[in-house]
This record gives C-alpha cells, sequence and structure tokens, in this order.
C-alpha cells in the first residue's frame, strides 16, 4: 500500500492525477522488478473508499494525531 496525499504536494507545486498515475506506473515496475507486487497500483481517492476503511480521511487524522503524541513522548 502506498499513499500519496496530494493536498501536501500541491503546496510546493503542482500535481495532477498523470503525475500520480506516472509514480504508481514507476513504483509497479520497481516491484514487479523485486517479485513484490501483487496486483496493479490504482490511483484511489478519499471518496472512493468506505467510511469505515482504514485509509478513510478521518482514519488518517486519527493516525497523524497518534503518531505526533507518541513521537512527543519519546523526546
Amino acid at each position: 500500500m502506498w499513499c500519496f496525499d496530494t493536498r501536501v504536494s500541491q503546496r510546493n507545486t503542482l500535481t495532477t492525477k498523470e503525475d500520480v498515475g506516472h509514480y504508481l506506473q514507476d513504483l509497479a515496475v520497481t516491484l514487479q522488478l523485486d517479485e513484490l507486487l501483487l496486483a496493479q497500483p490504482e490511483l484511489l481517492f478519499e471518496g472512493d473508499l468506505p467510511t469505515d476503511h482504514l485509509f478513510e480521511g478521518r482514519n488518517v487524522i486519527a493516525m497523524r494525531q497518534a503518531a505526533k503524541k507518541e513521537s512527543r513522548r519519546g523526546r
């Protein structure tokens, strides 16, 4: 699973669906060469996912907040 938040990338440069498609294609080639690819990569948007999916927007935000909180404990 490879997640790419296009909102983050757009802060610095414009990222299009085609750009992300190229990233996924390059990733697929690399994973195929390493014999690690289980299925062809595909571009999904948050709206394509069910609300109880691990990578649905609210769940991703919760994971980020938990990771920040955990990293602060280690300081």
